[in-house]
C-alpha cells in the first residue's frame, strides 16, 4: 500500500509461503484422506500397543496411577524387542510424541502426594534412552475410532523421513 508504505506483495508472498508449509506438515502428519494418503500420525501399518485400562477401567493416562503408566511405557519398549528379536539390527526408540492432553498431564501432575516430582520428569528418569519429548495437538485422536495415540520412533533420516516432491519455489 502506498499510504503506509508497507510492501504488501512481500507480506502477501510470507503468508502464502507459511499457508505452504502449514498444509505440507499437515498432509505429513495426518494424511490427505481424499487423495488416500495416510501420515505418520494416522497410519495403520505400524507396531501398535494398545493402551491397557488400569485399575479404573480407563486406559487414558489421567485415569491410570504412576505405575500404570510406567507399565505401559514398558509396554511399548518390550513391543519394540519382540519386533526386532530376530533381527541383527534393531531401531532404538528415543523420541515419542504424546497427545497435548496427555503431555500436559505428565507435566503438571507429580508423582505421588508425597513426591514433589511430576510424572514426565519421572519418565525422563526411568527412560533415559528417550531423548526428544515432544507434544501434538493431532494425536488427540488420530487413532482408531478417533482414540488418542501417542508415537515412539527413532529419530533418524534412515528410519522416518519424508519426500516433498515439489520444495517451495518462490517468483
Amino acid at each position: 500500500s502506498i499510504a503506509t508504505k508497507v510492501d504488501l506483495s512481500r507480506d502477501d508472498a510470507e503468508t502464502a509461503r507459511r499457508k505452504i508449509d502449514e498444509k505440507v506438515d499437515d498432509v505429513l502428519l495426518m494424511g490427505d484422506e481424499g487423495q488416500g494418503v495416510t501420515g505418520l500420525f494416522n497410519n495403520e501399518n505400524v507396531t501398535v500397543v494398545e493402551s491397557t485400562a488400569g485399575a479404573s477401567g480407563q486406559t487414558d493416562f489421567e485415569n491410570k496411577t504412576y505405575k500404570e503408566i510406567v507399565a505401559q511405557f514398558r509396554a511399548v519398549f518390550a513391543a519394540q524387542k519382540n519386533l526386532f528379536k530376530d533381527k541383527k539390527v534393531a531401531t532404538k526408540i528415543d523420541s515419542v510424541i504424546l497427545p497435548d492432553d496427555a503431555f500436559g498431564y505428565l507435566e503438571t501432575t507429580n508423582v505421588s502426594d508425597s513426591i514433589d516430582t511430576s510424572i514426565l520428569d519421572s519418565l525422563k528418569a526411568k527412560f533415559p534412552q528417550i531423548v526428544n519429548w515432544y507434544r501434538s495437538e493431532l494425536l488427540e485422536d488420530a487413532g482408531a475410532n478417533s482414540t488418542g495415540r501417542a508415537v515412539f520412533y527413532r529419530k533418524a533420516k534412515n528410519v522416518l523421513s519424508a519426500v516433498v516432491p515439489e520444495p517451495f519455489r518462490q517468483k
